[in-house]
């Protein structure tokens, strides 16, 4: 059987350190990551498949990640 982890948290919230402890530890996170950026240069090691669905809920009540 095979399991679905969720890390879910406010932005700047350690959510990228834990799951790149899961990702060290061999949890298989998947291949649709969001890409390192300058801000966060390790990466985010967030699906965007799921960035997406949660940015049409939050625009769906007019609000925004940072609202």
């Amino acid at each position: 059987m095979q399991k679905c982890i969720f890390i879910l948290g406010m932005h700047r919230s350690g959510t990228s350190a834990i799951t790149g402890v899961l990702k060290i530890l061999g949890v298989n996170l998947g291949s649709s990551l969001m890409p390192p950026l300058e801000d966060n240069p390790k990466g985010y090691f967030e699906n965007l498949n799921v960035f997406k669905v949660n940015e049409e809920i939050l625009g769906s009540i007019n609000s925004s990640w940072d609202n």
